[in-house]
Parts: C-alpha cells; structure tokens; sequence
C-alpha cells in the first residue's frame, strides 16, 4: 500500500488494521499498552471528544505503533486531522493501573507512628502502675513443722520489690528468692509485702506452726 492512501485512512481505519494484522482485540491490545479501554475504543470511533490532551494521545500512539511493529507517524498524522486537543488545567494522566498507590492521606505514617506509641506506652504502664505478684512455697493454709528453721522460697518479678515481716528481701536477677527463717513454738506469721515504682502493693500472709516434737540423742529417746 503506497504511502498516500495510507495518508487518506481516518485513524479508526489505521487502527483496525494494526488490529487484525496483528491479530489483537481491543482487550488484548489494552493489555499489551496499558491503555484505558474507553481511550482505545474512542481511537476506534475517531472520537476526539472523549480523549485525553495530545501529549496523552501521542503517547498512547507510540506504544500502539511499537505492539503493531510500525512506523508511528501514520498514526499520529491521522489523529491530528481528528482536532488536537491541548492540555487544559483540568487534564491529568490517566492512572496506571499496576502503579502502586500512595497512600490516602498524609496522616496514615503519624497515625501509625501514634499507634505504636500507644502500645508502647501501655505495656510501659502496665510494668509501671500495675498490680505486683508473688509465688511461694507456702500453702494457704497453716504448715506445721518441727524445726526450728524453715525455709521461704518464691518469685516475684524482678522489677518488684519485697519485705518479708517489714524486712527487705533481695531477689535474684531473675525474681527468685530463698530465705531461712527461725521459728518459735507455737504459729509464726509471715507477712509479704511486694510493691511495684509507682504502682500498688499486694500483700500476703502465710503461717507456719512449729510443734516440738520428740528428739533422738544417741540410743535414747527424750520426750
């Protein structure tokens, strides 16, 4: 086909026969160019009205030309006699719909930089002013012995402190703590105090009854 009847095709012309040698659709031919389906079919229609700026256009031609192979001046030549459109204030590029997308407001980083902050803050809190516990190897009820000794062991959390009696206990690195303790005959009450920086403090009480019971010397037994 010589070069002036390939001149005097309208763009919808051009367009279909990049098409069908190329053995595209207007659906594949989107795929292939990333060009919004409603801008192919107004190429198709010569319908200048519903596209884009010219810069938009002759971009959208380029990539056409490329996917068919051809020369891209035919293309354009024959947009032009449609009526180029110049870009106006209110003209934006069409969006690409495999760009990432920003976010939606500029508020979403402090939002989320806020939120963290909250979570932060309310584990620090809870360290902070929470209510203090403690583990120990005594029951509830009253444990009756018959040593004079007896020995305290528990837990609290390291960052507690703890009296024993109104005495400071000094627990290990991890919260442990082991003590021992003399008895008198009869019931010892042990109070645990365990206080938390800033927070408040958990008391307990547990009892140990010391009964003298018989003691061995040698061969004889002494009542």
């Amino acid at each position: 086909m010589d070069n002036e009847k390939y001149n005097e095709k309208t763009l919808a012309e051009l367009m279909e026969e990049l098409m069908a040698g190329q053995g595209l659709n207007i659906d594949k031919l989107g795929e292939a160019t990333n060009i919004p389906k409603r801008y192919l079919l107004a190429l198709m229609e010569n319908d200048s009205k519903n596209l884009p700026a010219e810069p938009y256009v002759r971009g959208y031609l380029l990539k056409i030309a490329e996917v068919a192979g051809v020369d891209p001046t035919g293309l354009y030549s024959a947009y032009k006699k449609l009526g180029v459109k110049t870009s106006g204030k209110e003209d934006s590029l069409p969006s690409n719909r495999f760009a990432i997308k920003k976010p939606a407001s500029r508020w979403l980083i402090p939002a989320v930089l806020v939120l963290c902050l909250v979570i932060a803050v309310s584990f620090k809190i809870k360290d902070i002013l929470g209510i203090p516990s403690i583990e120990v190897n005594l029951p509830e009820t009253a444990l009756i012995v018959y040593a004079p000794m007896a020995g305290i062991e528990g837990r609290i959390d390291p960052k507690d402190s703890l009296e024993l009696n109104g005495e400071p206990i000094y627990p290990d690195s991890t919260g442990a703590f082991s003590e021992q303790v003399p008895l008198e005959q009869g019931i010892n009450t042990f109070e645990f105090k365990i206080k938390r920086f800033l927070g408040r403090e958990t008391k307990i009480q547990r009892q140990i009854i010391y009964e003298i019971g018989e003691e061995i010397q040698g061969d004889e037994i002494i009542e």
